[in-house]
Protein backbone atom coordinates (compact mmCIF):
# COMPACT_ATOMS: atom_id res chain seq x y z
CA UNK A 1 0.00 0.00 0.00
CA UNK A 2 2.22 2.74 -1.08
CA UNK A 3 0.40 5.83 0.58
CA UNK A 4 -1.08 5.58 4.00
CA UNK A 5 -1.89 7.92 6.47
CA UNK A 6 -1.57 6.74 10.05
CA UNK A 7 -2.55 8.44 13.39
CA UNK A 8 -1.25 7.28 16.65
CA UNK A 9 -0.98 8.14 20.52
CA UNK A 10 -0.59 6.22 23.84
CA UNK A 11 -3.94 7.70 25.11
CA UNK A 12 -5.94 8.26 22.13
CA UNK A 13 -8.85 6.70 21.98
CA UNK A 14 -9.77 5.51 17.77
CA UNK A 15 -12.89 4.75 18.55
CA UNK A 16 -14.28 8.09 19.55
CA UNK A 17 -12.19 9.43 16.57
CA UNK A 18 -13.74 7.52 14.15
CA UNK A 19 -16.96 8.12 15.63
CA UNK A 20 -16.52 12.49 15.55
CA UNK A 21 -14.78 11.98 12.17
CA UNK A 22 -16.77 9.75 10.31
CA UNK A 23 -13.97 8.17 8.62
CA UNK A 24 -13.57 4.78 8.54
CA UNK A 25 -10.06 3.43 8.42
CA UNK A 26 -8.16 0.23 6.72
CA UNK A 27 -7.41 -0.96 10.54
CA UNK A 28 -7.25 0.06 14.08
CA UNK A 29 -5.24 -1.03 16.87
CA UNK A 30 -5.70 -0.45 20.31
CA UNK A 31 -3.17 -0.07 22.88
CA UNK A 32 -2.75 -3.01 24.70
CA UNK A 33 -4.17 -5.22 22.54
CA UNK A 34 -2.23 -8.11 21.21
CA UNK A 35 -0.47 -8.69 17.67
CA UNK A 36 1.21 -11.45 15.55
CA UNK A 37 -0.33 -14.36 14.17
CA UNK A 38 1.89 -17.34 16.82
CA UNK A 39 3.24 -17.01 20.21
CA UNK A 40 7.11 -16.01 19.10
CA UNK A 41 5.32 -13.42 17.00
CA UNK A 42 2.82 -11.61 19.76
CA UNK A 43 3.19 -8.41 21.02
CA UNK A 44 1.53 -6.06 22.59
CA UNK A 45 0.87 -2.45 21.53
CA UNK A 46 1.98 0.31 23.12
CA UNK A 47 0.11 2.86 21.06
CA UNK A 48 -3.43 3.17 19.72
CA UNK A 49 -3.15 3.62 15.69
CA UNK A 50 -5.65 4.09 12.86
CA UNK A 51 -4.48 3.39 9.72
CA UNK A 52 -6.24 4.97 6.55
CA UNK A 53 -4.89 4.06 2.68
CA UNK A 54 -4.92 7.03 0.82
CA UNK A 55 -3.70 5.88 -2.18
CA UNK A 56 -3.26 2.70 -3.41
CA UNK A 57 -1.29 3.46 -6.63
CA UNK A 58 1.97 1.32 -7.75
CA UNK A 59 5.26 2.24 -6.19
CA UNK A 60 6.60 3.77 -9.25
CA UNK A 61 2.95 6.33 -10.08
CA UNK A 62 4.10 9.17 -7.65
CA UNK A 63 1.81 11.62 -9.50
CA UNK A 64 -1.30 9.42 -9.00
CA UNK A 65 -0.36 9.38 -5.14
CA UNK A 66 0.11 12.46 -4.54
CA UNK A 67 -3.33 13.06 -6.78
CA UNK A 68 -5.41 10.44 -4.69
CA UNK A 69 -3.80 12.10 -1.58
CA UNK A 70 -4.91 15.28 -2.59
CA UNK A 71 -8.50 13.92 -2.71
CA UNK A 72 -8.23 12.39 0.07
CA UNK A 73 -7.49 15.34 2.10
CA UNK A 74 -10.25 17.17 -0.02
CA UNK A 75 -12.90 14.96 1.51
CA UNK A 76 -11.89 14.52 4.74
CA UNK A 77 -8.85 17.22 5.83
CA UNK A 78 -11.88 19.17 7.54
CA UNK A 79 -13.11 16.54 9.82
CA UNK A 80 -9.18 15.48 10.66
CA UNK A 81 -8.24 19.08 11.20
CA UNK A 82 -11.40 19.89 13.91
CA UNK A 83 -10.68 16.73 15.65
CA UNK A 84 -6.68 15.94 15.33
CA UNK A 85 -5.14 19.16 17.34
CA UNK A 86 -7.73 17.88 20.73
CA UNK A 87 -7.53 14.02 20.51
CA UNK A 88 -4.01 12.88 22.40
CA UNK A 89 -2.71 12.15 19.22
CA UNK A 90 0.90 11.63 19.54
CA UNK A 91 2.38 10.98 16.21
CA UNK A 92 0.38 11.46 12.84
CA UNK A 93 2.03 10.66 9.62
CA UNK A 94 1.78 10.17 5.57
CA UNK A 95 3.58 7.58 4.30
CA UNK A 96 4.63 7.46 0.97
CA UNK A 97 6.43 4.19 -0.56
CA UNK A 98 7.88 5.21 -3.53
CA UNK A 99 10.51 3.25 -6.17
CA UNK A 100 14.13 4.51 -6.81
CA UNK A 101 14.37 3.42 -10.38
CA UNK A 102 17.61 5.00 -10.38
CA UNK A 103 19.41 3.78 -13.40
CA UNK A 104 23.04 4.32 -13.75
CA UNK A 105 22.79 7.69 -16.03
CA UNK A 106 20.65 9.25 -13.22
CA UNK A 107 22.29 11.04 -10.25
CA UNK A 108 19.02 12.31 -8.33
CA UNK A 109 15.87 11.59 -8.08
CA UNK A 110 13.33 14.20 -6.97
CA UNK A 111 9.51 14.34 -5.43
CA UNK A 112 7.33 17.15 -6.04
CA UNK A 113 4.75 17.35 -3.27
CA UNK A 114 1.98 20.30 -4.08
CA UNK A 115 1.57 23.37 -1.20
CA UNK A 116 -2.21 22.18 -1.08
CA UNK A 117 -0.83 18.83 0.13
CA UNK A 118 1.13 20.50 2.61
CA UNK A 119 -1.35 22.42 3.99
CA UNK A 120 -3.58 19.67 4.65
CA UNK A 121 -0.71 18.09 6.93
CA UNK A 122 -0.07 21.04 8.29
CA UNK A 123 -3.57 21.82 9.74
CA UNK A 124 -3.47 18.47 11.49
CA UNK A 125 0.33 18.45 12.36
CA UNK A 126 1.22 15.58 9.90
CA UNK A 127 4.69 14.79 9.00
CA UNK A 128 5.71 13.62 5.40
CA UNK A 129 7.57 10.09 5.19
CA UNK A 130 8.80 9.26 1.83
CA UNK A 131 10.09 5.52 1.82
CA UNK A 132 12.60 4.75 -1.21
CA UNK A 133 11.92 0.91 -2.16
CA UNK A 134 14.39 -1.01 -4.41
CA UNK A 135 13.45 -1.65 -7.93
CA UNK A 136 13.87 -5.18 -8.81
CA UNK A 137 15.17 -3.54 -12.81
Amino acid sequence: MPCNLLIRGENFDVDLFVEQTGIPPYEITRKGEQTGASRLQKKTMHLSTLHYIVSEANFDDHKTQIANALTFFRTHGEQLAKYATSANIDYTYLDFGMDDHIGYNIICKTFEFPAELLQYLAAIKCDLLVGIYRSNE
